[in-house]
């Protein structure tokens, strides 16, 4: 009775022991799973991390070319306006010299003929 008892608990320990072997290969299979899940996070969280990195880049690309476009614009109109305001006071100046001149004719007319002779006293 006793070595059958014995042989029923050499039975369960070798069970147990193909159970607990079976255990500890699934443990270092859901090791190694683990490791590889934790290899392709860090990879892809690099690749996240440099897709962000890009795409700011050229975020950052595109925002600088608004700028010099907006800049070229002001710019332009700037001197648009600069041609405009030069054109105009370039006209009133005309102008201006154009009335002068009308005026120191008028002038010249109502002035009697006079030719005077100057001598010069020795």
């Amino acid at each position: 009775m006793i070595k059958k008892w014995i042989e029923n608990v050499v039975k369960d320990v070798i069970k147990d022991k193909d159970k607990i072997l079976a255990l500890k290969d699934e443990v270092i299979k859901v090791k190694e799973e683990l490791e590889d899940l934790k290899l392709k996070k860090r990879i892809e969280m690099r690749d996240i991390e440099h897709m962000i990195k890009v795409k700011e880049e050229k975020l950052n690309i595109e925002n600088e070319k608004k700028a010099v476009q907006l800049e070229r614009q002001y710019q332009e109109k700037e001197m648009k306006l600069k041609t405009e305001r030069h054109d105009k006071v370039m006209a009133m100046l005309e102008k201006g010299k154009d009335d002068l001149q009308n005026v120191y004719k008028q002038i010249i007319e109502r002035l009697p003929n006079v030719n005077m002779e100057i001598k010069r006293g020795r």
